[in-house]
């Protein structure tokens, strides 16, 4: 989100002003024409190309659903890891994408709004 609202600020600003809403100084920034006016990208575009998505373990293997096909970092399955599954080598593989996946969730409602 914090990268989607720096790379978007001329846009944001742009639009402001063409709504007329009293958020920005008019004076600053000039009217624009309706062909200056940003394309508002919608749900899963937001995510910008070549990033990374945190997923859990139910969008495993989806990254062809995705408009930029971002590649998808999900938790091993565990229907396929029953002999992988609690070794040191499946905590140390997954321990980072587990904990991070409140901010991914986070990231998925922000999307899906």
């Amino acid at each position: 989100l914090s990268y989607f609202l720096l790379a978007a600020t001329d846009d944001r600003r742009k639009l402001l002003r063409w709504m007329g809403s009293s958020m920005i100084n008019h004076d600053d920034i000039a009217m624009p024409t309706v062909e200056e006016l940003p394309k508002i990208w919608l749900r899963l575009a937001k995510i910008p190309e070549k990033y990374k998505i945190l997923a859990d373990k139910g969008f495993a293997d989806t990254e062809r659903d995705y408009p930029w096909f971002n590649l998808v970092e999900t938790p091993t399955k565990l229907s396929a890891a029953k002999g992988y599954r609690k070794s040191p080598e499946h905590i140390k593989r997954d321990r980072p994408l587990t904990s991070s996946r409140f901010s991914a969730e986070t990231v998925f409602h922000r999307v899906y709004s």
